[in-house]
Order: structure tokens, then sequence, then C-alpha cells
């Protein structure tokens, strides 16, 4: 397609809030992205009826040809994912489109700080993101490693009451500071939250290790087709960093799994308590996270 079509096109697409209308439409689209294994029509309904986020379309020709969805994970804290095109309408500047409009909302809206994960090889994203003020603070990659058959008592549940010191705790823990206080909701990171630590405890996620010198939060993770603990938040003292993801491994076995997983930053800091600690990336590339904060009125 020529420049001057192209512009021609993007000149009738209209960014706007997702309608139920839309849905046979993004079904439809999406189920042609990843050899039709998109998780977008699993979550479609869900994004749709979200009153504190917004889920927006690029509709062109009356019918939608591309979404992007922003979510709000706590307080001040927002997301943007999903984003996707039409294969039929890619490489004109429809994502870009999608993007700015709902960095627009977000800026005029609601304000806080905004974040963005995409591969390290998505090089479209990368500069998109880069033009429109994110900062690149994370390169994250997963590290699996065998469960191990060894009993344990390291890890006991946090309990309500104890909510305000686990969340100091976390925010103090040295090694809080390899993921610059981010937390893994699973695909999407959060700074620590009492919201996020309240749920973890609600939900039994949250643990003490070995009296109080460590805290970990986890969840079932299925990436990879590999059902297994995910470690959402690692904290303790950097010397004990390699103990805690040893006795995660044992306390993993103890949940009846086979592996054990952190999706830990690609740096030294990092890597060596976990290859000290047995665990192995199993990740050729690597995950980026972008973040941008809005600015003062």
């Amino acid at each position: 397609m020529k420049p001057d079509e192209v512009k021609e096109k993007l000149d009738v697409v209209v960014c706007r809030p997702a309608l139920s209308l839309d849905t046979e439409a993004v079904l439809r689209f999406t189920n042609r992205i990843w050899d039709g294994d998109d998780y977008v029509p699993g979550v479609w309904q869900d994004w749709l009826s979200d009153a504190n986020g917004l889920c927006a379309v690029a509709e062109y020709q009356g019918q939608a040809i591309g979404l992007v969805k922003l979510s709000c994970l706590a307080p001040g804290q927002w997301w943007i994912m999903g984003l996707r095109v039409d294969p039929d309408h890619q490489k004109l500047g429809v994502a870009s489109r999608l993007h700015h409009y709902v960095l627009d909302q977000w800026e005029h809206k609601f304000g806080g700080v905004i974040r963005l994960s995409t591969l390290s090889i998505n090089l479209p994203i990368h500069h998109l993101a880069e033009r429109t003020g994110f900062r690149r603070i994370l390169d994250l990659s997963s590290f699996i490693a065998k469960a191990e058959s060894r009993e344990t008592r390291s890890y006991q549940p946090v309990q309500p009451g104890e909510l305000t010191e686990a969340c100091d705790f976390a925010c103090e823990a040295d090694s809080n500071l390899l993921m610059l206080g981010l937390i893994d909701l699973s695909w999407e990171w959060a700074a620590i939250d009492k919201h996020i630590m309240r749920a973890a405890i609600d939900e039994k996620r949250l643990w003490w290790w070995r009296k109080r010198r460590g805290l970990i939060m986890t969840i079932e993770d299925d990436t990879d087709d590999i059902h297994c603990p995910l470690l959402q938040y690692a904290g303790c003292s950097m010397e004990d960093l390699s103990v805690l993801l040893g006795d995660f491994k044992a306390f993993s076995r103890k949940l009846g799994f086979e592996h054990a997983r952190w999706v830990a930053p690609l740096i030294p800091q990092a890597i060596k308590p976990l290859e000290q600690a047995g665990f192995s990336r199993n990740w050729d590339n690597s995950l980026f996270i972008y973040e941008k904060y809005a600015l003062k009125k």
C-alpha cells in the first residue's frame, strides 16, 4: 500500500471504548493471531465488563480491527496489555494509534504510573514505548528447577493481622531491589501494595520463610505448559537468597508439584543465587518491562 493510501486509511480509523457489538469482529481476528492460541477470546468478556479500566478498539469502516486493554492493578498503578491488530490491517500504524489513544486516556483521566511488558525481540513495541516516554526498567527471563524431595517446614502462612508487618518487610528486604520493588502478578507487574498483599494473604499465597528471615508470594502457573508454583515475590537478605530458593524447591514438592519457577531479572545478583539453588534459564528470549509516570498537574 502506498504512503498516501496508508494515511487515507488511518484518517478514518477511530479509536474508542469497546462495545459488546465489537465481539464478533474481535473474536474473528484474534483467532487468527498466534496460530489461534491467543488468550484474548478467553478474557474478552471480562475486559468489556471491567469498570475500573478501559478496553478500547480501533474501528475502520464500521468494524473493529484492533484492540488494547488498560487495567488498574492497584491504586495508582496501571498496565497496558492485549495490543492486537487484525492481520489484514497490520503495519499500517493501527497499533501506534491505539497505544497513543489509551495513553492519552490514562494521562488525562487516571494518572499515576503505567507499565507494559513486551518480548525482547519485539522491536516495534520497544520503539513505540520509548517514543512515548516509557523507560525500560527490567529485563526478565524464566528460571525453572525440579522440585526437591526433602522435608521442609521453612514456610509458614502470613496471617491477616500481620499485613502491615509483611508489607514493611517486603519493602525493606535487600532482595526487593532486584525487581525494583515489583511483584509478578502473572504476566503483569505492580509495586508492593497492601491491596495485593491482602489478597495474597486471603488466598494463602503469602508465606514467611524461616521464622521471618524472609517472605515469599506464590501463585500456580502454567507457562510453557509446566504447571508449577511461580515465585511472585522473594524477600530476604541477599546472602540468604540462594537458600530461600533452595527451600522453595522443597516447598513446591510439598505442595505436590514437580517444578518451581521464578521469572527473574537478568543480572548477576539474581542469576548467581538461582544457579546455586539449581535453577536454569528456560527461555531463549527475555521480557522487557517499561514504565512511565504521569506528569504532575
